[in-house]
């Protein structure tokens, strides 16, 4: 294993050149046709074969000539058969007009029809292509599909099952209404347009301009193009010129010269004197393995700065299997590579506006989906949505083009503390802090989408042509080119939505289906998933980075292949058809087999004449548990060693440097001066149990809360949260013994009392959750669950009351909500320092002779928890901090009423009354406490607080990874 960070290993430069097989086509133009050059037509696989043709053959002339026509051969197909080509936007749109047109009343709205439409007008281009008859696939598929759901108990289909059949034997009907009407307005899709020319072709009324067509490259053609270009050469009047290495054509199982040796048997083309660079050339192939995605895109920049540094040319190419990791590499580029030419383009999909023009659409459609009261207009936003609007970096600038700065953060906040799930935009306006020209950054949240979709096009092409401009602004301000700033790429993708955005207004106009703002949403993300955002450069020069269908016809000295990853090359077998497999190879359609030997040409050809190559694979476990590296891989280390000798092949396992060691990452906060002040001011107002738990839960986390005091982050409580239940309860409770304060409790009290559990608990919902809805869904069965909890704690109540009259002992409440504080000394820096304590009990009451402090939970309370077998453990294990919080009150009474004989402090658990009040367990085993018990607790409290208030001792994270699992501070502290 070699590190990443090392070089990969440098390789000796090959002096054999192969000639490009773009090169050898212009020696056989010039050369066959020297003096009618501009009657030629070269068709090839794709565009840019074109461009590299022409600079092969501007390279070889020396005389001027007419250039030869050059055309993809979709353009040439579409050029001889005289039909216009739809888009498969436009496609979709005129097929449902035809299909509502066949359905009537029946047809299903175009949301539905868009999720299986392109599916089947796949299946129409390719049944074309293939010059099969539809009709008798589509019957022979209806008869399938019949025998596929027959009912072997012979009971009749059910209405699904007639649906589906229903489904397919309109396919038929589908098809040849479509065509048709693609065909009266001279109209068509790829495989329609085929067919047509075919037929011409075998008609023998095919008529080409030029005199000579010249086919270059092609490997896997349809039976259409067979037909075009068999009646061509019949004719006389074209030229195949494959491109092909024998090694793979001669061997009959090889899967890479599948359709290479179908061609040159049909068409008896030359087979003997084809170089083999396979066989004879001198290559040096390296495999290397690699874990993770970015990891193949550091090694690719690593290869390309130590290895191929001076041939960062148009000689070498970038190829990536998976085109998704062109950003991580054109990131992972060495600064060397000035000139670089993207091939492939990125898709608008990805980029950062996209998120953006997403979360808006999903804004109002949310708010239509959500909104309860139908004759809202507009309806109010969903505040989960808002969060991600003014989340998105484009918010933010729209806020600076205001002039403003962190406004964004400021109305997030806002929207928490609002507490409100849902919220119109005139209240946003209103929302404090926000300032009196928000309307003019978002005005376009004030336009009702749902009811007006045809108002939602308009006001996005403003709001690009804004975003336009401010982006100018920023670039402007910081004195740089737009062109060299990190946001170029969100402003040149602001071109591509505008003419997307202005492309669907125009569909808006012709097509009155596409009436709502879920259609306009699909179609805009299906839109976005087709488009490419295309990068400039100059193709002739500079190093290449290009996918693997860009490689066609194309040779590089130097080829690096990223993700050559079973199932990434070739693809996995998917069927995105409604054809299947086995009705596809009775009537000749492509099926898998075809298509991976498809990916097995593009392989070997792209390695045919290229004598350095290395073949990077990702060693990680993907889905499935996969990690293999591509089979035509394997395939090179045992075939190709035995048959060239003059071949190099390694295969290696790139490891990533091993990290540092370094001492782990503590946080740990010195005492200065101020910090000092500060917990002096707090010890003087008073540390609260609770305050106290934390310190002993973690010192970092009482820092940060009661001294630095920095605020949790609020979020709104869409649903009641456990501490919104808990204060709820405890102000039920409140309001239900207030009355009976001072005085004994008797049975009928608590029967009285229980008559108002629903009002007091509504009472209450209404004064701590004010915003919320509590008649539906969660809320409704957490409001429930609240008054269930009361009811239950009384009927443990009456029955405790019951029992204790019947002992003798009766129970007297006491106070509520009681306030108790008390002082304490401790030495502070040498010197003695009064510490105030002070908290508030739930509820103070008397069983017999016995105080009973009682604090309510609505939380489980483990029996372990309430236990400690030494009382210094209750101030130094954060698992007794119920106990500790429970001792303090116990304490804290005893100092406001020293004359009081016992103290028995426990907790009612709202999730367990039934248990009644839950005791301490102390060292001594008893839950009961007395003057010596509350002077042992107290001397370890003032080992607590010797502790807070030492200068010396710093706050430190805790080491219980289990106290981190709730805390507010986790995300800034990265201890676990």
């Amino acid at each position: 294993m070699i590190a990443l960070s090392s070089k990969v290993g440098r390789t000796s430069t090959n002096t054999q050149t192969m000639k490009p097989f773009l090169e050898e086509v212009a020696d056989h133009i010039l050369s066959r046709y020297p003096d009618s050059t501009g009657d030629i037509c070269l068709v090839t696989p794709n565009r840019r074969a074109g461009l590299f043709f022409r600079s092969h053959l501007s390279a070889r002339i020396t005389r001027p000539i007419w250039a030869p026509e050059v055309l993809s051969i979709e353009d040439f197909i579409n050029r001889i058969s005289g039909l216009v080509v739809y888009d498969n936007i436009s496609l979709l749109f005129a097929f449902y007009k035809v299909y509502s047109r066949l359905e009537g009343t029946g047809a299903k709205p175009i949301d539905d029809f868009m999720r299986w439409a392109p599916t089947l007008l796949r299946d129409f281009d390719e049944i074309e292509a293939t010059l099969e008859e539809p009709d008798q696939i589509f019957d022979y598929l209806k008869d399938a599909k019949r025998i596929e759901t027959w009912n072997p108990d012979g009971s009749p289909p059910t209405s699904f099952q007639e649906n589906y059949l229903a489904f397919f034997s309109k396919l038929k009907h589908y098809h040849h209404e479509f065509t048709a009407s693609l065909l009266q307005q001279n109209k068509a899709y790829q495989g329609l347009s085929s067919r047509q020319a075919a037929t011409k072709a075998r008609e023998g009324t095919l008529e080409v301009p030029w005199k000579k067509v010249v086919f270059t490259g092609f490997n896997a053609l349809n039976r259409a193009e067979e037909t075009i270009i068999h009646a061509l050469l019949k004719a006389g009047k074209a030229d195949f010129l494959p491109d092909f290495d024998p090694y793979y054509v001669s061997d009959p199982r090889h899967e890479a010269g599948f359709f290479i040796r179908k061609y040159l048997k049909k068409w008896n083309l030359k087979k003997e004197g084809i170089p083999s660079p396979f066989t004879t050339g001198k290559k040096q192939i390296r495999m290397l393995g690699i874990a993770k995605n970015v990891n193949q895109a550091r090694l690719a920049g690593n290869i390309l700065d130590q290895d191929l540094g001076p041939h960062l040319n148009v000689d070498t190419a970038v190829v990536l299997a998976n085109e998704d990791l062109l950003i991580p590499v054109l990131n992972a580029l060495p600064a060397e590579a000035e000139s670089i030419n993207v091939t492939m383009g990125y898709p608008l999909q990805k980029t950062n506006m996209f998120g953006f023009f997403d979360a808006l659409f999903q804004l109002f459609i949310n708010a239509g989906k959500l909104r309860r009261d139908r004759t809202t207009t507009p309806p109010p936003f969903y505040h989960k949505d808002l969060y991600r609007l003014f989340s998105h970096s484009c918010s933010e600038l729209l806020w600076d083009g205001l002039g403003i700065k962190d406004h964004s953060t400021r109305l997030i906040r806002a929207l928490a503390a609002s507490n409100r799930s849902f919220i119109h935009y005139g209240e946003l306006k209103n929302m404090e802090r926000i300032p009196d020209n928000f309307n003019k950054g978002f005005a376009f949240l004030a336009g009702n989408w749902n009811d007006h979709p045809e108002t939602i096009f308009p006001s996005l092409l403003d709001l690009v042509s804004r975003l336009d401009g401010l982006f100018r602004e920023k670039a402007g301000s910081r004195g740089r080119d737009i062109v060299n700033t990190p946001f170029f790429l969100d402003f040149e993708s602001l071109y591509y939505f505008a003419t997307l955005f202005r492309r669907i207004q125009a569909f808006l106009v012709e097509s009155p289906f596409l009436g709502s703002l879920q259609t306009l949403y699909t179609l805009f993300k299906q839109m976005a998933s087709e488009s490419r955002l295309s990068f400039s450069g100059e193709p002739l020069k500079g190093l290449q980075v290009m996918g693997v269908l860009e490689t066609r016809n194309l040779d590089f000295k130097n080829v690096l292949l990223l993700s050559a990853n079973e199932g990434v090359i070739p693809r996995p077998r998917t069927n995105h058809s409604f054809v299947p497999y086995d009705v596809k190879r009775k009537f000749g359609l492509q099926v898998h087999t075809e298509k991976d030997a498809t990916y097995a040409y593009h392989f070997y050809r792209l390695l045919q004449r290229a004598e350095t190559v290395y073949l990077v694979y990702n060693t990680q476990t993907q889905d499935m548990g996969s990690s293999e590296k591509s089979r035509y891989i394997t395939q090179l280390q045992y075939e190709l060693r035995r048959i060239n000798p003059g071949i190099q092949i390694t295969e290696e396992i790139i490891s990533l440097p091993p990290p540092q060691a370094r001492p782990p990452q503590t946080i740990s906060i010195t005492k200065t001066p101020e910090i000092i002040d500060r917990l002096l001011a707090v010890a003087e107002k008073g540390f609260s149990p609770s305050a106290l738990g934390l310190y002993i839960t973690c010192p970092l986390q009482f820092y940060l809360s009661r001294v630095a005091r920095l605020e949790e982050s609020e979020t709104v409580e869409e649903t009641i949260d456990a501490s919104t239940m808990g204060t709820v309860i405890h102000g039920v409770l409140e309001e239900m013994y207030r009355p009976f304060t001072g005085k004994e409790l008797h049975p009928e009290n608590i029967v009285h009392i229980s008559r108002d559990v629903d009002r007091l608990t509504n009472e209450q919902f209404g004064i701590h959750y004010p915003q919320g809805d509590i008649k539906n869904g969660k809320n409704l069965l957490l409001f429930h669950l609240a008054r269930q909890y009361v009811s239950t704690f009384l009927t443990a109540e009456k029955r405790f009351v019951e029992e204790a009259a019947v002992r003798g002992m009766p129970v007297r409440l006491i106070a509520l909500e009681k306030w108790l504080e008390a002082g304490i000394k401790v030495e502070m820096g040498g010197k003695p320092r009064d510490i105030s304590i002070r908290g508030k009990a739930d509820r103070i009451d008397s069983l017999g002779d016995t105080t009973r402090i009682i604090d309510y939970k609505t939380g489980k309370v483990p029996d372990n928890e309430l236990k400690f077998d030494q009382w210094e453990e209750v101030t130094k294990n954060s698992r007794n901090g119920k106990a500790f919080q429970l001792l303090t009150y116990a304490w804290l009474y005893h100092k406001m009423y020293p004359g009081t004989p016992s103290i028995e402090p426990g907790i009612a658990s709202m999730r367990s009354a039934n248990k009644g009040v839950l005791t301490l367990k102390l060292p001594e085993g008893k839950g009961t406490l007395n003057a010596g018990h509350l002077a042992a607790f107290e001397e370890s409290l003032m080992s607590l607080l010797g502790e807070i208030m030492d200068p010396d001792a710093a706050f430190t994270q805790t080491e219980e990874e289990t106290n981190c699992a709730y805390c507010p501070y986790k995300v800034m502290c990265r201890r676990f």
